[in-house]
């Protein structure tokens, strides 16, 4: 069930069981009783199905991706948005740890298509301006 937009205030979901794409606020995230920054992000069951999701976080000992711009990376950089977003604890933590801006990645703002429709996406050159 992969996200397919984040704003500021919610996220949009695509059901990969029954295909219907909502929209959620942040604050239907929970996480499990450990409430850690590495806790996996519980999303609200689908409506029209019943399917669920957690979403996973990435992890501080994890590796980088090995397909940087491909669709995996993509949504794991959202999901560690919408961890960021929705846990600031876990942002100011991390400070220090070098994040390359998501602009670069999502020129159209952070929206990802849907797995059939996705194209990898080349990361723009960082410029000094």
């Amino acid at each position: 069930m992969p996200i397919t937009k984040l704003d500021n205030e919610k996220f949009s979901q695509l059901c990969a069981n029954c295909e219907q794409v909502r929209d959620l606020p942040l604050s239907e995230l929970t996480t499990s009783e450990d409430d850690s920054d590495t806790a996996p992000l519980r999303v609200p069951v689908c409506p029209k199905c019943g399917a669920f999701e957690l979403l996973i976080p990435t992890q501080p000992d994890a590796q980088p991706h090995p397909v940087e711009g491909s669709y995996g990376h993509l949504h794991q950089l959202l999901v560690d948005e919408l961890r960021d977003r929705r846990r600031p604890a876990a942002v100011a933590r991390g400070k220090g740890k070098s994040k390359p801006p998501l602009s670069n990645l999502f020129p159209a703002g952070l929206v990802l298509a849907k797995p059939s429709e996705f194209r990898r996406v080349e990361r723009k050159p960082e410029t000094n301006d």
